[in-house]
């Protein structure tokens, strides 16, 4: 394997115990020292990313569910923002039924005023909350680059935003998220750009993911890798099925595939 390709939240961060384990940190280590190219392929942004999540800089980060691709320089070598008029029939249809929306930018978490403000306090509900986070009343995010879109929003409601938006894809989670992306962006794609710029092929990579947004890489990939946590279609697609996140998972699987030794 060439380059390995890793999810974040419940793929590398244990979600539940706040943290990336110590045997993920070495096994990305070891791999690093076979040569291996480490890509994470992420809903967050790159800056809170290496800022508040990972206990390592990557090589290359996937950002935004695909909109944007950034080197360990932290520049930018890929970048599709939502267009004005796209975030601003999005704020317009969340405000007027009361619906809790994020909009993510280079590095700030805009929310509008239906996000409840005690959200970022309860441990149970820290899922996604890393970047730093503003409660813009003014709005200012409809003058922002706005990469990726999420909020709580139900399936009805994600299929009105869907149909006011049909060149975006509405991925609906099991904890209540619903993230909003361009249907011709996902991880898949942008790692694809990435691949041919490094000349590698899908056949050269190992990915490993939990969610719903990673089973196109997952699927791409030479070796396709779901975690124990993750979600059944996931599970369905991958090759394999790891451990937990919280059982040394991507660790011992990737000694179970003689790519690292133990």
């Amino acid at each position: 394997m060439k380059v390995a390709i890793f999810d974040v939240d419940g793929t590398l961060l244990d979600n539940k115990n706040h943290c990336v384990h110590a045997s993920t940190v070495e096994a990305i280590n070891k791999l690093r020292a076979n040569g291996v190219i480490i890509v994470i392929a992420t809903g967050r942004s790159y800056s809170r990313l290496i800022d508040g999540v990972l206990d390592f800089i990557p090589d290359y980060v996937v950002a935004f569910s695909g909109h944007a691709l950034v080197d360990k320089k932290g520049e930018y070598l890929f970048k599709r923002p939502f267009t004005k008029k796209e975030v601003k029939i999005i704020s317009d249809y969340t405000d007027a039924n009361k619906i809790p929306f994020t909009y993510k930018s280079d590095e700030l978490r805009y929310c509008n005023v239906y996000f409840p403000k005690n959200y970022i306090q309860d441990p149970l509900k820290m899922k996604y909350v890393v970047e730093e986070i503003v409660f813009d009343e003014s709005k200012s995010y409809l003058d922002k680059n706005v990469y990726f879109g999420a909020g709580l929003l139900s399936e009805n409601e994600g299929l009105v935003l869907q149909d006011l938006l049909p060149n975006m894809h509405i991925y609906h989670m099991i904890d209540g998220w619903t993230d909003l992306t361009h249907k011709d962006i996902d991880k898949a794609e942008t790692i694809g750009k990435l691949l041919k710029h490094l000349n590698v092929s899908w056949s050269d990579c190992i990915a490993f993911g939990d969610g719903l947004n990673d089973i196109t890489f997952i699927k791409k990939a030479g070796i396709g890798v779901c975690m124990g946590n993750g979600y059944s279609q996931t599970k369905a697609i991958a090759d394999y099925v790891c451990d937990d996140i919280d059982k040394n998972g991507i660790y011992k699987i990737l000694v179970e595939l003689k790519l690292i030794k133990a």
